[in-house]
């Protein structure tokens, strides 16, 4: 019985550990909360590296509590009850605390006057996935790009319009992977479809990757033509039985014939190219366009599907329950496939 005691003083010690850290929580945001100004980054950073730092005590204490309590199952000479389905006041204590952190840390992100950054979104993330929480991680990565951001204005504040459909408020990539991380570690299927939404099926994000990638492809095609006619006509010189005019058209014709032949056949077959795939793949027939703005979406939603769905190839197409249904559906509305029968194994 003496273990039983000491197994009730350590978790005695831990609720009021919990007590404290909640506490901290809150005094925390209070403090942020009340501000009339403009808080700036470092500030609001402080304000949530105090929730992170509870959040990992938290995490710390759930590991030693478990351990604690399975070694008094095995300490106890007693027979166990058979009723150990309702949860001991550790747990729930635990939940309520877990879930005022992660509260905190989305209320102090949503205040009015706090400008909503990328270093701030990755604080959070970091917070949310020492608690396991994802559920509200979709609604910060749409807060950066439509939150209206605070202005000083005299004694006052004012806040302005924030253009969602520019390429600066898309969500980059490093952030929107490290959210779905955290939500596929949590099994949290509605938050990482809509995380997938958020940061990968915006205008913002299309524009974005528009300028990123295109810019180079679009200066070479505007340099081709006249690249191709100065070639044509130095080729014209070496020529002794047309006229150089003509010459020239019928060289020029020729060079912009074989690169824009060898141009579409490389598009083609980049754009067709299916060896990165594993279960989620287009729909036939989805245009060329489409596959190349959507192809982070559909990698995305790929990760999704191996992380729900059996981790054995040779098991694939064999999932059942309403989310994987869900999803299968989810997809077919996003002109997307899931475990397309000839790419799969040995149907090929």
């Amino acid at each position: 019985m003496a273990c039983t005691g000491v197994y009730l003083s350590e978790i005695s010690t831990a609720l009021a550990q919990f007590e404290k850290l909640t506490s901290l929580v809150e005094r925390t945001e209070a403090m942020l909360l009340a501000r009339e100004d403009i808080p700036d980054e470092a500030a609001v950073s402080a304000a949530l590296k105090a929730c992170l730092t509870v959040a990992k005590s938290l995490t710390q204490q759930a590991v030693e509590i478990k351990k604690q309590e399975s070694k008094s199952l095995l300490d106890v000479d007693e027979k166990p009850r058979p009723n150990k389905s309702r949860p001991s006041s550790t747990a729930l204590l635990f939940k309520k605390t877990v879930d005022r952190v992660s509260e905190a840390a989305f209320k102090i992100l949503k205040a009015p006057n706090v400008t909503i950054t990328t270093p701030l979104i990755q604080q959070y993330i970091k917070i949310q996935g020492e608690l396991a929480q994802a559920d509200t991680i979709p609604e910060i990565l749409y807060l950066y790009g439509t939150k209206p951001y605070p202005v000083k204005s005299g004694s006052g504040i004012r806040y302005k319009k924030r253009f969602s459909s520019l390429p600066y408020t898309a969500i980059d990539e490093e952030t929107a992977a490290s959210a779905l991380k955290v939500a596929i570690s949590t099994k949290n299927l509605d938050a990482a479809i809509n995380i997938v939404d958020v940061c990968y099926c915006t205008r913002a994000f299309y524009l974005r990757k528009i300028s990123n990638s295109a810019t180079l492809p679009l200066i070479f095609a505007s340099v081709v033509p006249a690249t191709a006619y100065g070639l044509a006509q130095a080729f014209a010189k070496y020529n002794s039985t047309i006229d150089p005019a003509t010459a020239t058209s019928l060289a020029f014709v020729g060079i912009m014939g074989y690169i824009g032949f060898t141009g579409t056949m490389g598009v083609v077959a980049r754009m067709s190219m299916m060896d990165h795939m594993k279960r989620v793949t287009w729909f036939p027939g989805t245009p060329f366009r489409q596959r190349w703005l959507r192809e982070e979406e559909r990698a995305a939603m790929d990760k999704i599907a191996m992380a729900w769905g059996f981790q054995e190839t040779w098991k694939h197409g064999e999932e059942t329950g309403v989310e994987w249904e869900n999803l299968k559906e989810y997809l077919g509305h996003k002109q997307m496939l899931l475990d397309r029968v000839e790419f799969m194994e040995g149907m090929n």
